[in-house]
């Protein structure tokens, strides 16, 4: 956990400049046939099975994959959730204006099993711009085959590309 923590710190520290290229409808419509992500294989613990996991930006298209995610993130915290706030949150993912991005986690058939919020945030000791990991959720049947790992791998990668 403390390393996972440490991997998680630095890269969420380094991320300054994350884009979402889903942020405008003319790249959103232009990419909907593919998800703009790196793809990663990881074995199953336990299991001599493999799951593709791949890893990118949400689409317009994700929404009510994602809302299904976010309501158990909720539902895990035991605290409410309502339309008004699924519709606010979804907006402050595709306005730049924010700095409030997102990653999701999909299996081989590309079904969403997780997701990442972070934001941008400013850092008075480091004198710039940070990231902040608000939310991470991966639904009860796909914990613990790497998931998690994929998205910090995403989340590393993405942070390294924007300095």
């Amino acid at each position: 956990v403390y390393k996972r923590q440490g991997v998680a710190t630095a890269a969420i520290a380094a991320l300054s400049d994350f884009k979402n290229p889903y942020r405008n409808e003319e790249a959103a419509v232009a990419a909907s046939a593919t998800s703009g992500s790196e793809e990663g294989t990881v074995v199953v613990k336990g299991d001599d099975t493999t799951m593709k996991i791949t890893v990118g930006a949400l689409t317009p298209d994700d929404r009510q994959e994602w809302e299904t995610l976010y309501r158990g993130y909720a539902e895990f915290y035991q605290v409410p959730m309502t339309s008004e706030i699924l519709d606010t949150v979804w907006s402050w993912i595709f306005e730049e204006y924010y700095g409030f991005y997102a990653l999701v986690a999909k299996n081989g058939n590309n079904r969403p099993i997780g997701l990442m919020h972070f934001r941008e945030m400013p850092s008075p000791l480091r004198g710039k711009k940070v990231g902040f990991l608000d939310d991470l959720f991966v639904l009860p049947e796909s914990r613990g085959t790497g998931v998690v790992d994929e998205m910090f791998k995403k989340l590393s990668k993405e942070s390294a590309k924007n300095g």
